[in-house]
């Protein structure tokens, strides 16, 4: 396991997390990931790799930092770097091949579950890309581009994610919007409900300013076990956000309810969570209460 600091690089035993060695990479680490067991790639205003164990570099790239869940592509091993506002493909042989020559400096990729998709983040849009191709295989408007509309600032996508194999995915843009991106009938198969919208393009947008902490850290309930708070968040905003997260976290949902207040219930190693979430004309109110 890694973590990253300024500029020396920490590395921990999975087994005991105890700090086995620290080695500089000479970059201030962004992002670090595991080629393979044996080397580790640190990206800052250039990439660098390293061999692991011995802390040998290997090699220097010339490439800038873009956000992804990981540049590793899972099915053949490339590693996908940024030069010169394009991004490029590093093969096992040490090659860089070209992909997604369409999108002009991008803000933030990622592969799907089984690498044979990759989600591009451009200005005005998401294009997947066929990986083995590299052929364009669907483009997906992140901002209406009619001439009579012409907005004053538009967020950028800064991360992203694929839910739900290679049909679904995640981003969060520079002003901490979180959207899930993909149809209607992908939304409910994962168990998300949809916005009313004439098109497909965004089927949630979630501001997380708005939302509470719970969902990261449990110890934010106060000493009553309980949480009270309002957001302008929806109920439907709401309801995803703790059926998801809370799943993610192994929390069981025993209840989710239909009509408002809108009452969820979870459970976790004898832990009972209820969530009541009430739409009233200004803010939504939600209260949290934790029973063991």
């Amino acid at each position: 396991m890694c973590r990253e600091h300024f500029a020396p690089i920490h590395l921990y035993s999975n087994r005991h997390l105890k700090k086995s060695t620290t080695f500089n990479s000479g970059v201030e680490p962004r992002q670090l990931c595991y080629v393979d067991e044996a080397t580790l790639a640190v990206s800052g205003k250039n990439t660098e790799i390293w061999q692991i164990p011995g802390c040998t570099r290997l090699a220097g790239l010339k490439s800038a930092y873009v956000k992804a869940p990981s540049p590793l592509n899972p099915a053949n091993g490339d590693y996908l770097i940024q030069r010169d506002r394009k991004l490029f493909a590093r093969t096992d042989s040490g090659a860089e091949v070209p992909i997604c020559h369409r999108v002009d400096n991008p803000s933030a990729f990622c592969f799907s579950g089984d690498g044979s998709l990759l989600a591009v983040a451009g200005d005005q849009s998401i294009q997947i890309v066929d990986y083995a191709t590299t052929k364009l295989a669907q483009v997906i408007p992140t901002v209406d581009v009619r001439p009579a509309i012409k907005p004053a600032f538009v967020p950028k996508i800064k991360w992203m994610m694929w839910l739900g194999g290679r049909r679904f995915f995640l981003s969060m843009t520079s002003t901490h919007r979180l959207e899930t991106w993909g149809s209607r009938e992908d939304a409910r198969n994962l168990d998300l409900t949809p916005i009313q919208r004439s098109t497909d393009r965004s089927t949630q947008t979630i501001d997380l300013r708005t939302l509470p902490v719970l969902g990261f850290k449990d110890s934010m309930l106060d000493e009553h076990m309980n949480q009270f708070y309002r957001t302008t968040a929806s109920v439907d905003e709401l309801k995803t956000f703790y059926a998801y997260l809370l799943g993610q976290r192994g929390w069981k949902a025993e209840r989710i309810g239909r009509i408002v207040p809108l009452g969820l219930e979870f459970s976790k190693d004898g832990h009972h969570l209820s969530i009541t979430i009430e739409s009233r004309p200004g803010p939504t109110s939600v209260t949290i209460t934790l029973r063991h």
